[in-house]
């Protein structure tokens, strides 16, 4: 079966997640949620750096577990890798490595512009909307150095919506 892998990025409080939801339900599509927030949640401690390969690997075995020829994601191991980038600048990189056998082929990448509200939660690392303009451009970035496809969706509510809609009808039609 040939797999479409859709997958929302962006910096935190940037609509991802609200995008997956939303496109599952008018698809009736399955969905990866966020592994990161379940991992830290059950942590009785603050993450460290060895947690990201726990959460990248997890959220990938969760992704292609699913039989379904759409999959939606609410972030992946990019996500995971600009994580790294911003929050262990000075340790190295144990995330690239994963990289070597991911086939981008398959995949579309929604890149959420951080033009919302901030939400504010615990798990949440960088309230200042400049800093969340940095994260959002490391994942341009990255997305364009391998070679991948991705959309940038910005705007609110139905707007947001439609060119994740239209991409997704079309998918479903080929």
């Amino acid at each position: 079966m040939d797999k479409t892998h859709i997958i929302a990025l962006g910096p935190e409080s940037s609509g991802k997640s609200s995008l997956i939801h939303y496109l599952s339900d008018k698809f009736g599509l399955p969905f990866v949620p966020e592994y990161a927030r379940e991992y830290l949640n059950k942590l009785n401690r603050k993450y460290v750096y060895e947690d990201l390969k726990q959460i990248a690997l997890h959220q990938e075995q969760v992704a292609q577990s699913i039989e379904s020829r759409i999959v939606l994601s609410d972030t992946d191991i990019i996500t995971i890798l600009v994580w790294q980038a911003f929050a262990f600048p000075n340790e190295g990189d144990i995330i690239t490595p994963l990289l070597a056998n991911y086939n981008f082929s398959y995949r579309h990448y929604f890149v959420c512009y951080p033009d919302l509200d901030w939400v504010d939660d615990p798990l949440r690392e960088h309230p200042n909307l400049e800093d969340r303009k940095k994260i959002f451009q490391a994942n341009i970035e990255l997305l364009t150095s391998l070679g991948a496809e991705f959309t940038v969706l910005k705007g609110f509510g139905e707007s947001r919506y439609t060119l994740a809609s239209e991409l997704v009808n079309q998918l479903q039609a080929s």
